[in-house]
């Protein structure tokens, strides 16, 4: 009985020293860019506007400064609201120069706004590196805050 605790307590002792050996970074997945979260609420009613069907979702564009188009997708929350994610492009290239992104959001002849956010570096582990959105803001549309977390930030689009 003392040999098998002895035995155990040998292979613990090589496995902890054996992570300290150099991470072979091609092989860990890091975390998603971070994503922009929008909700589009009716100011009078208080319902979600694509979810009533006041909107299709073929109707929504996203574009950056240039007029390219900018994916998105939708995703219904556990509450059937939807949510429009719009995920941070080109933040996992080399060399990377975070610069503010300016998207501007609309249906047509419905709404048109500009959102605006910068994306900080924040050092990570020693494969991955995290991102956070700051300074958010919006031009042209009222909107609250819903919530502000790493890998998202999430807003009411009031309508």
């Amino acid at each position: 009985m003392v040999r098998k605790f002895f035995c155990i307590a040998i292979f613990i002792l090589y496995v902890r020293c054996e992570s300290d050996t150099i991470l072979n970074c091609d092989t860990v997945s890091c975390a998603p860019p971070p994503s922009l979260v929008l909700q589009f609420i009716s100011i009078e009613t208080g319902e979600d506007l694509f979810q009533n069907g006041t909107f299709q979702r073929e109707s929504l564009q996203v574009e950056d400064q240039d007029g390219n188009s900018i994916q998105f997708r939708f995703d219904e929350s556990e509450m059937d609201d939807e949510f429009v994610f719009i995920d941070s492009q080109g933040l996992m290239t080399e060399n990377l120069e975070i610069t503010p992104r300016v998207y501007r959001v609309f249906v047509e002849d419905e709404f048109d706004f500009i959102v605006s956010f910068t994306i900080q570096r924040v050092s990570g582990s020693s494969c991955c590196d995290g991102y956070n959105l700051e300074n958010v803001d919006f031009e042209g549309i009222d909107f609250t805050t819903i919530s502000e977390e790493i890998f998202s930030s999430r807003f009411r689009v009031l309508l």
